[in-house]
Order: C-alpha cells, then sequence, then structure tokens
C-alpha cells in the first residue's frame, strides 16, 4: 500500500489525458449523435418528420453539427433555408440560400429562386450592409469580431448583399472566423464554396485547420463514450492534411497510454521525437510510458531531458521531490517542490508536497500554511485534508483532526489511510465503538492491508476484549509475519487465556526477531511447564543458557526455571537493579517462578513488589496485574 501523495502514474493519466486531450477537445462543439449515423435520406426523413410532428422550430434542431458529409449538400441545406423561412428567420434563410446560388449548379433552380422570392417579398431580409461596400463590410466584420465577440461579427453574414456572393475575400473571412469559433463543420461547409470560387494556398492551409478541428470532434465524440479502442481506430480514417500532424499523433501515443498499450505508444513516441527532439510533452509522456513500464534507468533518463530542456518543468521536479520525499530527504523535497512552482504557481502535487515536506520537517505552521492554500485553489482536495488532520494529531488537537479527516472521507470515502487515521483520532477522543467502526471499514477497502488490524486489536486488548483481540492479532500476523509486536500480543493474551502452546509458539516467533530480549525465553520455558512438559522446558533453556554470560542477572534467572529451585542471593541482586523497569521485570519473573512452583504467598508479595513501582512500560506489568487479580478471585 502507498501512503503520501497518490501514485505518481494517476497524476501522469491527469496529465496524459487532461493537458494533452482536454486542450483540444473541451472547446469542440456539440454534435448530433443519431445524425452523424444517418444517410441522406434518412436525415432528410428525420427532419421532415420531426417538423411535422413537433414544429419546424424541433426540426432545425437536427442541423446542430450536422455531419461534414453533408456540408454542401443542396437538398439538405434547401430544407433547412425552407424551415427558417418557415420560422420567420429570415435573414438566416436568405444567408442560406444565397451560399447555396454561389454554386452554378445551384443558381437556376427554380424552387431555389422562388424561396429567395417569397424572403425578399417579407421586406424583413434586409441587412443593414445592403448599402456598405465590400471594404467596409470587412472593416465592419473585424470591428465586431474585436469588439462584441466573433459571433456577433457573424450574424453580419445572415442576409449579405446578393452582390457580395461569390466574394473570395469576404467568405474566406467567414471561413476564418467558424473556424475560430470551433464550428468546424459550418467552416468546412464555407470553405467548400469558396474553393470553387478560388483555391489559394491560405485556404488550404486554413481547411487543414478545419481537418484537425473536425477530426478531433469525432475523436471528443469516442473519448465521451468511453471507448479508448474506438478513438484509436479513427486515427486510421483520418483526412490526408493532418496524417502526419505531430499534435495529433501525439495525442494518439497519449490515448495508447491511458489504454495500457505502452509498447505502441513507446514505438510511436520513438517516431515523433525525430521530428521534435527535445520536446517536453514528449519527453513527459515517455516518463509515464517508463513508469509504467517500471523502467527505472528509462524514467530517470527522461526526467533528466526534462530538466535540461526546462530546469523548473513542474512534472519533473515533482518527481524528483517524490523520490526525496521516499529517502526521506524532506529538506531537498520541499526545494524541488518549490521549483516546481516557478512556472506552475498551481500545480497542485507540487503544493501538496510542500505541505507533506513541511509536516515530516515538523515545520506545522508553514505547513498548514500551504494546505490552507491549496484548498483555497481547490476545495476538494482530500489529500490537504487528511494532512491537516495529521498535524492537527500531532499536535494533540484530536477533535480538529477528526474534523478534517471527515472531511477527506466526504471527498474521497475509497481512501484506506483516511480511515485508518479517522479510527486513530476518535480513540483518543474517546469514541472508542466508532474507531472500531472505522477500523473496520477500513479492512473493507483493504482486506489484505495488516494496518486497522493491529489498531482494531490494540483497542479491542485495551479495552480487554480478549477473543476479539487475539483474532485481529492473528490477521495481522497471517498478512504480514514480520510484524513480531502482534506475536507478543498473542504470547501475552493467550497467557491470560491459559493457552499455554500458542502462548509458547508466538513467544517463539518473538525471538527469531529479538533474540535479546530474556522474557521470551523466560516466558518460553514457564509454558512448557504449565503444558506438563518438564523434559522440553529443561531442555529449551538448557540450550539458551549455553549461549548466556553467566554473570548476567538474566542467566540467574533463567537457571532458577531451569532447576525448579531459588536462588538465595536472586532477591538482593534484583533490588540493587539501578532501573527501575529492569527490576520490577525481575520481580515478576522471580514471581512467576514462585507461581509456578507452589509459593503462592512469595508469588503475591513479589507481584506487589511489581505494582507498587507504578511502572506500567513493560507488558510482564499487566501480567502481574492479571495474576494480581485472579489470587483475589480464587481467595
Amino acid at each position: 500500500m502507498q501512503y503520501g501523495h497518490p501514485a505518481w502514474w494517476g497524476k501522469m493519466k491527469r496529465f496524459v489525458i487532461a493537458a494533452f486531450l482536454c486542450v483540444w477537445c473541451a472547446l469542440l462543439p456539440a454534435f448530433s449523435q443519431s445524425a452523424s449515423t444517418w444517410n441522406k435520406q434518412e436525415f432528410l426523413e428525420s427532419v421532415r418528420n420531426t417538423a411535422s410532428t413537433e414544429g419546424s422550430e424541433a426540426a432545425l434542431g437536427l442541423y446542430k453539427g450536422i455531419p461534414a458529409r453533408y456540408a454542401d449538400d443542396y437538398d439538405i441545406f434547401f430544407l433547412r433555408a425552407k424551415l427558417l423561412y418557415d420560422v420567420e428567420r429570415y435573414i438566416d434563410a436568405k444567408s442560406i440560400c444565397d451560399k447555396l446560388m454561389m454554386d452554378p449548379a445551384n443558381a437556376g433552380k427554380k424552387e431555389l429562386q422562388d424561396l429567395v422570392s417569397l424572403i425578399e417579398a417579407t421586406g424583413q431580409a434586409v441587412s443593414p450592409a445592403q448599402n456598405w461596400t465590400k471594404e467596409q463590410f470587412i472593416n465592419e466584420v473585424w470591428t465586431r469580431a474585436a469588439n462584441d465577440g466573433i459571433p456577433q461579427a457573424l450574424t453580419l453574414y445572415e442576409g449579405i448583399p446578393a452582390r457580395f456572393v461569390g466574394d473570395y475575400d469576404i467568405f474566406f473571412l467567414e471561413t476564418r472566423l467558424l473556424t475560430a469559433l470551433g464550428q468546424y463543420d459550418d467552416a468546412y461547409s464555407v470553405a467548400l464554396m469558396v474553393k470553387k470560387i478560388k483555391n489559394t494556398s491560405e485556404l488550404q492551409e486554413l481547411m487543414t485547420r478545419i481537418d484537425r478541428g473536425r477530426f478531433l470532434t469525432s475523436l471528443q465524440r469516442e473519448l465521451n463514450t468511453g471507448s479508448a479502442q474506438n478513438a484509436l481506430a479513427l486515427f486510421d480514417t483520418m483526412p490526408a492534411s493532418v496524417k502526419n500532424d505531430f499534435e495529433l499523433l501525439f495525442l494518439k501515443a497519449s490515448i495508447m497510454v491511458s489504454a495500457g498499450m505502452v509498447d505502441e505508444a513507446e514505438a510511436l513516441c520513438a517516431q515523433l521525437e525525430a521530428q521534435k527532439p527535445g520536446d517536453v510533452d514528449l519527453l513527459s509522456l515517455r516518463l509515464a510510458i517508463a513508469d509504467m513500464r517500471g523502467d527505472q534507468k528509462t524514467k530517470s533518463t527522461m526526467i533528466m531531458k526534462i530538466i535540461q530542456a526546462d530546469p523548473y518543468n513542474s512534472t519533473a521536479n515533482v518527481e524528483l521531490a517524490e523520490q526525496a520525499v521516499v529517502k526521506k530527504s524532506y529538506p531537498k523535497a520541499l526545494e524541488l517542490y518549490k521549483k516546481a512552482l516557478v512556472n506552475d504557481p498551481t500545480n497542485e502535487s507540487a503544493l501538496l508536497g510542500i505541505g507533506l515536506a513541511n509536516y515530516y520537517l515538523e515545520n506545522d505552521d508553514e505547513a498548514k500554511e500551504v494546505l490552507n492554500q491549496l484548498l483555497e485553489q481547490n476545495p476538494y482536495n482530500a489529500q490537504a485534508h487528511s494532512y491537516l488532520g495529521k498535524i492537527a494529531y500531532a499536535n494533540r488537537e484530536y477533535r480538529t483532526a477528526v474534523s478534517e479527516v471527515e472531511k477527506a472521507i466526504s471527498l474521497d470515502a475509497s481512501n484506506y489511510d483516511y480511515w485508518t487515521d479517522y479510527g486513530l483520532y476518535l480513540r483518543y477522543v474517546g469514541r472508542y465503538d466508532e474507531a472500531a467502526e472505522a477500523w473496520t471499514h477500513a479492512t473493507t477497502i483493504e482486506p489484505d492491508y495488516f494496518l486497522a488490524y493491529v489498531y482494531r486489536a490494540g483497542l479491542y486488548d485495551e479495552q480487554e476484549m480478549i477473543p476479539q483481540a487475539l483474532e485481529d492479532y492473528r490477521k495481522v500476523v497471517q498478512l504480514n509475519p514480520k510484524y513480531y509486536y502482534a506475536y507478543e500480543s498473542i504470547g501475552i493474551l493467550s497467557l491470560h487465556e491459559k493457552d499455554w502452546k500458542t502462548a509458547r509458539e508466538a513467544f517463539m516467533k518473538c525471538r527469531e526477531y529479538n533474540a535479546d530480549s530474556i522474557s521470551y525465553p523466560l516466558l518460553i520455558t514457564y509454558c512448557y511447564y504449565k503444558e506438563g512438559n518438564k523434559l522440553e522446558a529443561k531442555n529449551y533453556s538448557n540450550q539458551v543458557l549455553r549461549k548466556m554470560d553467566r554473570n548476567t542477572i538474566e542467566y540467574a534467572m533463567l537457571r532458577v526455571f531451569h532447576d525448579e529451585a531459588g536462588e538465595m542471593p536472586l532477591p538482593q541482586r534484583i533490588a540493587a537493579l539501578p532501573s527501575m523497569n529492569e527490576r520490577a521485570k525481575m520481580y515478576f519473573y522471580l514471581g512467576l517462578f514462585y507461581d509456578m512452583f507452589g509459593g503462592r504467598e512469595y508469588a503475591n508479595d513479589y507481584y506487589a513488589k511489581v505494582l507498587s513501582l507504578n511502572s506500567p512500560m513493560f507488558f510482564e506489568y499487566r501480567l502481574a496485574e492479571w495474576s494480581v487479580a485472579a489470587g483475589n478471585e480464587s481467595e
């Protein structure tokens, strides 16, 4: 499981999709998904049926985002002009008729001439532009575009004077404006008509931009459905004018990465690098690919290339900072996170990283300041709330900690760390049942991770819910066999339950991880005796004794257990120990010895000495409490 920042690839995936796709696609116009699949007759029939059942205005709605293949179709746009006439949008209707008449093949059609006559007869199809010269018209379009926006400028083309029909400059300008507005299908329709007037290099260049926009519209449609495969298939049918477009092929590589096609993406990136060596976006994508592959060598190479090309690149500096965090080099991490903000001052990963680094450096005020800054920028950043909770907890502000982690959970209820922290904070404000529930919830999120079981076991243990605590401690060692503290707890609780075999096996596991502690050999020997296996008790203790320094008090205590006989100077030696904890521990084991071999009165005296020290800093203190309580009950 990972702590701290979200997985690096999670950020790179957002970088790839949001930064590289949304830049191109987010502002593209809406389209009619149903119309895109109809043939011409189906489209015309649907428009006519809609007009008869729902009205002409509803029928006109079908023209939104009409497929580009119909952009210069006479029948389809003549029907549109008739519908516009029906809803009294005479200027719009006249504009379409004028564009249709730009094609010599349409100019002589009687139905078109009749419709124009009907529109003109209304007297409402007259544009202010009727009396302008060509230059005045173009100047007015530019002025409105600059002052009022492109949509307002385009209204001048409604009812454009007939004398301008067929003028290259005027309609090339309309094509430019429609392209700038992102209305690529309309721009394509006008561009086809302009091409019939004059086919110039500037028009070809503009049509390439339109081809790109139309392609991106189709790409957006497929991405909106969540189908990366269908989106990738579109690249096989992309217009010839953009076949080698670097940005579009870069998008293709990005989609491949998001779909997990890392080998294909890497191959395409290699081709693109030949076009633009050192391109930072391309290097960043290759960095993402290397990370997905676990290719640390290539990943490091890409980071260094990015830094060389762009020393303050946010992606590369954040990655280097996170590597420093893993190494616990927090001052270095802080420096790199700040570097990432130079050209990207709102970078959330960098702001969060600065908060994290300051938290670990115990610069709590600085950490809180930047985390609150991040939340002002993005109130939905769950991790910022999480770390504010950690800071509050570190400062024993438990209620504040609870409040902050609750906010984090409200934003991301599937985060394991938030729930384990929540339980921890609840425990410190005395809400024990809720703490247990929080840890239980955490186990449903990651049932194979041990930490929540450790916390819950500790709470159960503290509340003397021994069977439940034992169950959780067993789960801990199942999931993390190296967590030997759980074995110690299993041993202690099993002693309470008089499950001598389980206790002995648990203390044997403890000794594997901590061979220096005398507690474990003493308790293992004790358990063998309690199991009725005196031979193994002596064999085991003898093996341990052979490797011990005979002059130590630990040796003397284990020797007493082995020999089943007290050593007269031992109480005096214990009393002379300088450490209060060591004295208490040795008194406990002397009491345990007498408890085993029938000296209950002596045992109680030594247990009382343990408890009189009032120093519960070692687990033997708890065992002494249980022994005294059990003795009192038996009396």
